[in-house]
């Protein structure tokens, strides 16, 4: 679903010159297990190719004051 909406995103981008970004936020422990940082690494590699464009809460803590410049 997320990555749907990402490309959507990009469609609407190109399709009226806009400037939106998606950044997916996850919350959870999941993404703390074995199984679940191989998921989060898989989808950021294959899908989501700046660093600011999936995130778990800690890394969004981090990242929040260069999102904001």
């Amino acid at each position: 679903e997320y990555v749907d909406l990402k490309e959507d995103i990009n469609s609407i981008n190109k399709k009226f010159d806009a400037m939106l970004k998606f950044t997916w936020i996850t919350d959870g422990n999941h993404w703390l297990s074995p199984d679940g940082e191989n998921n989060f690494t898989d989808l950021k590699t294959r899908y989501f190719t700046q660093d600011w464009e999936m995130l778990n809460y800690n890394l969004f803590s981090e990242m929040l004051p260069n999102l904001l410049k």
